[in-house]
């Protein structure tokens, strides 16, 4: 009723009724109130708007390329540097970017990558960390005390504790590279007799006549009191043990072998008789020094080894005349 008396009161003032009577009217009064609200300026669609009517010369990416920067590695975490004269944005090792003021740090281009220094990643600088690693590495350095307190105290007075303070390194390095105390006495006897080994050499040097070698040995400048270097082992229980015993013995036999074929040598060319027996008397003048070690050490006096080997000396004399 409503709707009609408003119809007639329209044809009065020469006005056009909506088609499609009053219901048509409602109907189109809603559609144009949804056509409002989805042409509402809510803040998504402004932003949108914002970025497209930007000037397309200032379209730029915030971050480089892939091409430019890689995403993992080293790479990514060294210093970004931007071309001079424009506001800068740097990419420090943490990852994280520092943005300076202005739009013109988003539109300068990228300078290439600064070259690594870290070896690690370039594969250079191996000789450098060969140089940097200066001294004895802590093996070497257990072995080194071990040897001068083997000969300084002998085995059984010789603790584990010793040997670190000695070294300086520390229980745990110990450990790693041994399992005990007598594979470190092991190690250390190995190189003593390597070492003296070379020093005997050296006296049996075969450019020089035979009996002249065997004199050079029998008159080397020893320690009296300090004893064999090696064979001090013998007085004590630890020679049992086979490990300990074989540096010591290898040692004492190339002594004994020297000997012999010096001898050996000088009765072929006629300077000892005939009736002697290289080897008897090479195990004969070994005693001699060894023994001599043992009476400087009783009577704590050098002089009783000289003694000894000065006996030595003059029954080879006799035995060469």
């Amino acid at each position: 009723m409503v709707v009609r008396r408003r119809d007639r009161a329209l044809r009065r003032d020469g006005a056009a009724a909506p088609r499609g009577g009053g219901l048509n009217s409602v109907t189109t009064r809603l559609v144009k109130g949804f056509a409002s609200i989805a042409s509402f300026p809510f803040p998504g669609r402004l932003k949108r708007k914002r970025k497209e009517i930007r000037d397309p010369a200032q379209r730029v990416a915030k971050r480089p390329s892939s091409a430019a920067v890689p995403t993992h590695g080293a790479a990514s975490r060294r210093v970004l540097r931007l071309d001079p004269g424009s506001s800068s944005t740097a990419f420090q090792s943490s990852g994280k970017r520092r943005s300076l003021s202005g739009r013109a740090a988003r539109t300068s281009s990228v300078a290439p990558l600064v070259p690594s220094r870290d070896p690690r990643h370039t594969g250079a600088g191996t000789e450098d960390r060969g140089v940097a690693r200066q001294g004895p590495s802590k093996r070497e350095a257990i072995v080194a005390a071990a040897k001068d307190l083997l000969w300084e105290r002998g085995y059984e007075a010789t603790s584990p504790r010793d040997v670190l303070d000695r070294s300086g390194a520390g229980q745990g390095s110990l450990y790693h590279h041994f399992p005990g105390k007598r594979e470190v006495a092991a190690a250390a006897l190995g190189e003593m007799a390597d070492e003296e080994r070379a020093v005997v050499d050296g006296l049996f040097d075969p450019a020089r006549p035979p009996l002249a070698r065997v004199r050079d040995y029998l008159t080397r400048e020893r320690q009296a009191l300090r004893g064999c270097r090696l064979a001090r082992l013998a007085n004590e229980a630890a020679i049992e043990e086979p490990a300990l015993r074989a540096p010591v013995a290898g040692y004492v036999g190339h002594i004994e072998a020297c000997l012999r074929a010096s001898l050996e040598e000088a009765q072929r060319a006629g300077h000892l008789p005939a009736a002697i027996d290289p080897a008897l008397l090479a195990a004969t003048l070994l005693s001699v020094v060894e023994g001599g070690y043992v009476l400087a050490r009783v009577h704590w006096d050098e002089a009783a080894m000289r003694r000894a080997i000065d006996g030595a000396l003059q029954t080879l004399d006799v035995l060469t005349a």
